[in-house]
């Protein structure tokens, strides 16, 4: 798959997961202020999640002050023809407090973070970036295909 079908890939599955939290997704054809998603809660109560898609964690002085949520799924092995295990979706701006506020990460004081105009941070899974990400862990999306198709009727 090339990065555009894996990008409407990816948007196809975390809608399919969200709708599940009671939001309708929106693809957006061109990045609006950093986002690739709009995430509508259903009934029209709460807020529009502004929602930048990526394939793994990743923080960026580029999203800063957007107002935006970063999703990437993981996977059970960091390639992207893995299956996907579960989805993250965190504000943007909360986690990077966080990364800030953490004595122990200093992924900002590093030469790439401070020299770069593009200034971001994406790594594979550790257990500092499971730590960071408590709590912003949607449910499991690998499901027995067989129970889902019966739970839906379809079988």
């Amino acid at each position: 798959m090339n990065s555009r079908a894996q990008e409407a890939y990816n948007a196809a599955k975390l809608g399919a997961v969200l709708a599940d939290y009671g939001y309708t997704c929106q693809r957006l054809v061109d990045d609006y202020n950093g986002a690739d998603i709009l995430a509508i809660p259903s009934g029209g109560t709460g807020d529009i999640l502004r929602i930048q898609l990526k394939g793994e964690f990743t923080i960026a002085q580029k999203y800063v002050g957007k107002n935006l949520h970063i999703a990437f799924p993981k996977r059970d092995m960091p390639h992207r023809e893995r299956p996907i295990i579960a989805w993250y979706l965190f504000d943007h701006d909360e986690v990077l407090r966080r990364v800030e506020e953490d004595p122990t990460i200093n992924w900002l004081n590093t030469k790439s973070w401070n020299s770069s105009t593009h200034k971001s941070w994406n790594t594979g899974w550790s257990a500092t970036v499971e730590r960071l990400l408590d709590g912003y862990r949607l449910h499991e999306v690998c499901y027995d295909q067989r129970n889902t198709t019966e739970k839906a009727g379809l079988m």
